[in-house]
Formats: structure tokens, C-alpha cells, sequence
């Protein structure tokens, strides 16, 4: 029988969130007698999930092109690579494709040689593309190559959809029209997390931990994580900050020296829940581009947020009862706000985000078997 293929670049064992949901998939599909392959690229990401074992699997891993941070190199060698990728996929005969978006524009490529081949094809839509270019100021939605990628991409709407969240889902049909197979599968969601037993050396001060932990690039808004940094109380509260991304480097130069801060290189997965409190960030222009993970994962954890977005974007919209939300704020209003949070509060929020883990966990299994279903129909 033909093979369903998955197509990402990121994939265990190296480290990222997209690689890590997507091995979470295959390994479930694979339980119920799936016959289903990956193709991806050897590369190095600095993102975060927990290792993953792809035992097992049938994974075709190609040569990249660049693993850099660059934008624009980046850009530039996922052409190549989105070919390298889409070439072995279609060379294997499948009878279905799950497009992820990783390198930019793959899902893009894989539409149209899915319409050209007569192959059905997923879309999962981790981040979307081209319209995070438009998000990132890279080109404008005049751009005659934009409007050519854009046009051709919503003349071949995907048999089926997953997206990250209910909002991202309704903004997607809008674009491609209405689409039949659709599931929602929320990025991020831990289980079995076994938790430390050894403290951090950040969190044997007693005080209250404040963190932003993972990517800090063009979707998030490092002013509001400096903010934070310069209202805390050192006397009451800490913050750790371990970050990745195109704007790493002038947070940690701001953060460096500050009172009540530390920075470390990473935090395992474990240690997570002795951050009280994570920072996330999602600057309204990304609205739907991206729905960031590690909200999900922080929830799931038990772990409450402080929350800077839109009310549009599906992490207010899934999580706000386990949030404190500044979509507007100034250094008086975080000021304010640390001065006066209490462990009452931190409880009450705590509670909260433990019940939303439960529904969160029970969703996604749903979620699975929604998809295992949507496979199976495709003939």
C-alpha cells in the first residue's frame, strides 16, 4: 500500500517543538498499523521540546543546505531544501503528504506539486507562510512574488487541516475556503513530566520566579519582557531568562547585570515547573502566523502566565483563565502589578491552569484520533 509521508525539516533527535509534536504523531499512527514515513533534514535547531525517539520509524533524513540564523540565508537555501524535501517525498509515491512549514514556503511547494501529482496533501499549520513574511516586514503584500506564492497557494486548498487552535483554524478557511477534514491539535502539550527533586540554583532563594523561556525572535516583543525585567522587586522576586532567536542577543545585553536576574543557557523540561510564573509574548501582527507553544506547555504544566497579545490570538483565547494579560502596559502598570500579586493569587491561577491541562491532555488525544480517522477516509 502506498505510504502517507510527513514532511518537516525539524525532526528528532534533534531538539525543536515542531519535530518533537510531529515524531508524537507518527509514533501514534504508526500503533494503529499506519503506514506512514517521514522525510526531513539533518540540521541542528536550538528550539525547545523534549528528545524524542523515533525507534521504529521509517525516517529518510537528507543533507541541508544551511542551518544558520540569518533570515535571509535562511530564506534563500529553503528554496533548495524545500525541493530536496518535496523530491524524496514524491519519489516514495504517497497517497497522501502532511506538510508541515519548516523550511518557509514547504507547504507552499508541497501544494502545488500534490495538485500537479494528484496526491492528497495536509496542511499543519505550525506557522504560516507567506503571510509571515508580510508579519516580519520582509516584503510587503505588494510584492509581485508574494502575490504569485499567495495566489497559487489558495488555488489548491489541503484535503485536510491541522491547525494550532480554534482561531487559527477559522482564519485559515477564510483564506482557503471551507475545508472538510479539519482538526485542531494544540503545540506543546507535556505529559508525564517527571518533575525535579534537586532545585535550580535560581529557585533556592525562596522568591518569587518569574521566567521567559524559548525563542525570542520578529513574533515577540522584547520591550515587554524588559519591561518586566526593570518593575520586578529583587527583593521579593526573580528573573530567569533562557532564550533563542533573532532577538536573543539585545535582551541578554539589556538583562546582563541587572538586579534580580539570572540567565542560563537552557532549562530541561523538569525544571519548568519551578518557574511560578512564564512570560509569553505575541506581538498582534502574528496573530493566527503563529500560535506560541510555550503557553501550551507552561498550562499543562500547571504553570500560570503572564500574557502580552492580542484577544484574538488562540493563547488568550484557550488559556486566559490561567493568565494575567497586558495587551497594553507601561512600567507603572508592571510595577503595580508585581508590587501587589500575592501567593493567593498565584494559587488561584495555578488551579486554574491545572484544570485546563486536563482538558487540554483529553483534547489533543481526541485530536489524534480525529486525524488517524481523517487518513484512513483518504482513498
Amino acid at each position: 500500500m502506498k505510504p502517507f509521508v510527513l514532511i518537516n525539516k525539524n525532526y528528532p533527535p534533534d531538539s525543536g517543538m515542531t519535530g518533537s509534536s510531529a515524531c508524537d504523531l507518527v509514533n501514534y499512527l504508526i500503533s494503529l498499523q499506519l503506514n506512514i514515513v517521514v522525510v526531513t533534514l539533518k540540521s541542528n535547531y536550538s528550539g525547545g521540546g523534549n528528545p524524542k525517539s523515533c525507534d521504529g520509524q521509517t525516517v529518510y533524513r537528507l543533507s541541508g543546505i544551511y542551518n544558520g540564523k540569518n533570515k535571509y540565508f535562511r530564506l534563500f537555501s529553503s528554496i533548495i531544501e524545500n525541493w530536496i524535501l518535496v523530491r524524496k517525498a514524491l519519489s516514495l509515491k504517497p497517497r497522501l503528504i502532511i506538510s508541515l512549514t519548516d523550511p518557509p514556503l514547504l507547504n507552499f511547494w508541497v501544494s502545488y506539486f500534490s495538485k500537479k501529482r494528484r496526491i492528497y496533501w495536509v496542511y499543519w499549520a505550525m506557522d504560516l507562510y507567506p503571510e509571515a513574511f508580510i508579519a516580519a516586514n520582509l516584503v510587503s503584500r505588494n510584492n509581485f512574488i508574494y502575490r504569485i506564492i499567495n495566489s497559487n497557494l489558495k488555488k489548491n486548498r489541503p484535503y485536510g487541516l491541522i491547525s494550532l487552535g480554534p482561531n487559527q483554524q477559522f482564519y485559515l478557511e477564510n483564506y482557503f475556503g471551507k475545508i472538510d477534514n479539519k482538526v485542531v491539535l494544540h503545540c506543546g502539550i507535556q505529559k508525564n513530566i517527571t518533575e525535579t527533586t534537586i532545585l535550580p540554583f535560581w529557585k533556592c532563594n525562596f522568591k518569587l520566579v518569574i521566567g521567559y523561556v524559548g525563542n525570542i525572535g520578529e513574533a515577540h516583543d522584547e520591550r515587554f519582557v524588559m519591561s518586566i525585567i526593570d518593575s520586578i522587586d529583587p527583593e521579593k522576586q526573580h528573573f530567569i531568562l533562557s532564550v533563542y532567536g533573532s532577538k536573543s542577543k539585545c535582551l541578554i545585553d539589556y538583562a546582563i547585570g541587572k538586579p534580580g536576574v539570572d540567565i542560563v543557557s537552557s532549562i530541561p523540561a523538569e525544571e519548568l515547573t519551578c518557574i511560578d510564573i512564564h512570560v509569553v509574548s505575541l506581538l498582534k501582527l502574528w496573530d493566527h502566523v503563529c500560535v506560541p507553544s510555550k503557553a501550551f506547555t507552561a498550562v499543562s504544566l500547571g504553570c500560570p502566565l503572564l500574557l502580552n497579545c492580542s484577544k484574538k490570538s488562540d493563547v488568550y483565547g484557550c488559556l486566559i483563565d490561567a493568565s494575567w494579560h497586558f495587551d497594553i502596559y507601561n512600567q507603572n502598570t508592571l510595577k503595580s502589578f508585581f508590587s501587589g500579586i500575592t501567593s493567593k493569587d498565584i494559587i488561584t491561577k495555578r488551579n486554574a491552569a491545572f484544570n485546563i491541562s486536563k482538558n487540554l491532555v483529553s483534547f489533543n488525544d481526541s485530536s489524534l484520533k480525529d486525524i488517524y480517522n481523517l487518513l484512513e477516509k483518504c482513498d
